[in-house]
């Protein structure tokens, strides 16, 4: 499951996508997604948009929590 939703998040998006903790832990997967962009508010869209895909097509699955860190150079 958790595979299969990263590889159509990296195709739909062209997002970093990985899991990152809870990989032995079954029925749970915590997901880290990096988005690059020249604008805050366009990376901010965009992770929004993820996320609304996520909800909308696994409907197996719960999205728990969320933590956005925005970096600028």
């Amino acid at each position: 499951m958790v595979r299969s939703l990263t590889e159509r998040l990296r195709r739909q998006f062209n997002v970093a996508v990985a899991e990152v903790e809870e990989q032995d832990t079954w029925q749970t997967a915590v997901l880290g997604l990096a988005v690059v962009s020249n604008e805050a508010g366009h990376a901010q869209r965009q992770l929004d948009r993820i996320l609304e895909t996520i909800e909308e097509t696994r409907l197996d699955a719960e999205l728990v929590d969320r933590q956005v860190d925005v970096m600028s150079l």
